[in-house]
């Protein structure tokens, strides 16, 4: 059975969050050279430690009693190829972030790999935002190196996907989206009712 959580040994497809902030970058050139990524020097050298190709790179705020419902997400473990780093920034004791009915205490400094093609959810019951630096990575000779020393090859495997929870919860994604105006989320709620038009076309047995 693959371990849930690893805390990398370092200092160092869309997340489901109430609050997106930052910007969203497809390679690794573009996550180094955006107007944002300018200004914010200890961002960037914590980016470029890593030496494989992002698929994201994104600040990801969840705000004062904000929460995640119970969600696994699709093809997100290393196994799959593409695999997601968590770099707390601030939180907080009361942020609960729950995977495969483990409670994860990630703290600010600290970098976590998270499969969370388990099942997963995450509430925030502190009194501060919390703020997560968040990196979907493609698995590539050096992250094998990086994993392969913390755990064994033989230790990462596949989860099983309930379609119908996470269709759901993309659909209150969406909903959350809607209350706020900040101008990336247009083209995350797009992507979204995207993948859940596709999911229930799917599901249906209709030709996609």
């Amino acid at each position: 059975m693959e371990s849930h959580s690893t805390v990398c040994k370092r200092r160092k497809r869309i997340q489901y969050i109430r609050s997106f902030v930052g910007l969203e970058m497809s390679d690794n050139e573009t996550a180094l050279k955006t107007a944002l990524m300018k200004d914010c020097h200890y961002f960037r050298e914590v980016i470029e430690s890593f030496k494989f190709p992002f698929q994201t790179v994104r600040l990801l705020r969840l705000g004062i009693g904000a929460e995640i419902k119970p969600h696994q997400d699709h093809e997100l473990g290393y196994k799959e190829g593409v695999f997601r780093l968590h770099i707390p920034i601030s939180t907080s004791d009361g942020v609960q972030f729950i995977l495969d009915n483990t409670l994860l205490k990630m703290l600010p400094g600290q970098c976590w790999y998270t499969n969370v093609n388990y099942e997963h959810s995450v509430s925030n019951m502190g009194k501060t935002d919390r703020v997560h630096l968040v990196i979907d990575g493609i698995r590539n000779e050096w992250s094998d190196k990086m994993f392969f020393e913390m755990a064994p090859v033989e230790s990462f495997q596949s989860i099983p996907f309930k379609e119908s929870t996470s269709v759901d919860i993309i659909r209150q994604t969406i909903e959350g989206l809607e209350l706020s105006d900040f101008p990336a989320n247009k083209e995350l709620k797009q992507d979204l009712a995207k993948a859940t038009a596709e999911s229930t076309t799917l599901s249906s047995g209709k030709p996609a």
